[in-house]
């Protein structure tokens, strides 16, 4: 596995007085790309579906990233890729076939402000 993709990784922190995460600053980091996948859909606004049919527009983001395993990522850790936020979501380790410990393979969704 060979990282090519540059991107930055913030480390989350702990909440202040009034509940707001703190983050890290970002760190480099390369990263290979395995899926990227974000996307805009349309919500109800309301749970009782009423014939006004309000929406609104939710975006979600099902992604995967591999990192070296010198790279330290934690689960809610942001990282930004092209300009995108995406949260950690699980990790993977991920061994070679001689049951070496090889990469990570991270998961990801869309970063939601905290």
């Amino acid at each position: 596995m060979t990282p090519n993709v540059r991107c930055t990784v913030s480390k989350a922190g702990e909440p202040d007085i009034y509940g707001q995460y703190t983050m890290s600053d970002p760190v480099d980091a390369l990263c290979a790309v395995v899926s990227l996948n974000i996307k805009s859909l349309k919500t109800s606004v309301r749970a009782d579906s009423s014939a006004s049919r309000g929406t609104a527009k939710e975006t979600i983001s099902e992604s995967k990233l591999l990192f070296s395993t010198g790279v330290d990522v934690t689960i809610g850790d942001k990282v930004t890729l092209n300009g995108l936020d995406l949260e950690v979501s699980e990790i993977e380790m991920r061994y070679d076939v001689s049951g070496n410990y090889d990469h990570n393979e991270i998961g990801l969704i869309a970063w939601q402000s905290r």
